[in-house]
């Protein structure tokens, strides 16, 4: 029972603080002493103050400057400020934030609701700019303090150059250049299966149009063209070699030679 009455009260208690919100000014601005800005917030609040914080640069504790804007007539959602650091050191730090809290300047540090802005930077106008801004941009806004009495501010989103691109840190291929990886490989699987049907369809029909009989005589003559060959090649195996004639021998016969001239008679 105990623990309950205790959580109602601490939610009625942060009521009125989920309600106060910094918007002026930005985090990581540069404001330079003696401009006038508008910080500008939203608040329930009717009496509340509102302190200067500088953030040492070591990391060490917050330092309270002075108070900037205090009032009893609220709630109210802003004032126009001078800028300048009041008494604290900006040879220390440039980092500095808005400290809003109920009640007059001495529940600071005491009061339930109370709330801070976000981190911007102060230059002396005379002196040289700090050599970066960077450092209150590296510090999340509404960053809780080490008094443990107050409650961050949501932190900024990401700009839109963080966002990633379509390769990976490892450098894997994006959704969308896997996906038109895919829509090409597919495209280049119909186009295959296409032209393989084309094809066939065009073989089948040359091969209507040639008809069966031109088949039948195309296969029959090749056959008749192999057993001639065959023919002619056991012809000129088989066949038997001609005779070779032996011309007759001259055999004289008996009274033969008064038939013939004398060698007197052969011309010389």
């Amino acid at each position: 029972m105990l623990c309950r009455m205790m959580t109602f009260s601490l939610c009625l208690a942060m009521l009125p603080l989920a309600k106060c919100q910094f918007t002026s000014p930005p985090a990581a601005a540069v404001l330079v002493t003696g401009d006038k800005v508008d910080v500008e917030y939203t608040t329930d609040l009717k009496k509340y103050t509102i302190a200067l914080w500088q953030r040492p640069d070591d990391g060490g504790r917050p330092k309270l400057g002075s108070i900037v804007y205090a009032t009893t007539e609220g709630p109210s959602s802003g004032f126009t400020w001078t800028v300048k650091a009041h008494n604290l050191d900006l040879g220390a730090s440039h980092t500095f934030f808005l400290w809003l809290f109920e009640g007059n300047a001495s529940q600071q540090g005491t009061s339930l609701h109370q709330i801070s802005s976000s981190y911007f930077n102060i230059t002396d106008k005379r002196a040289t700019p700090p050599p970066s801004s960077t450092s209150a941009a590296a510090v999340e806004e509404g960053e809780e303090e080490e008094e443990g009495e107050s409650t961050p501010s949501p932190s900024p989103l990401p700009s839109p150059s963080q966002s990633s691109g379509p390769a990976g840190p490892d450098g894997t291929l994006s959704v969308g250049a896997r996906a038109g990886i895919g829509a090409a490989a597919s495209v280049f699987c119909l186009l295959v299966v296409t032209l393989l049907v084309a094809l066939c369809r065009r073989a089948r029909r040359a091969r209507r149009r040639r008809g069966p009989d031109d088949d039948a005589g195309a296969g029959a003559g090749t056959g008749t063209d192999y057993a001639n060959s065959i023919a002619e090649l056991q012809s000129e195996c088989v066949s038997p070699r001609p005779v070779l004639k032996v011309p007759p021998v001259y055999r004289p016969v008996p009274g033969d030679d008064e038939r013939r001239p004398s060698v007197a008679e052969l011309p010389g």
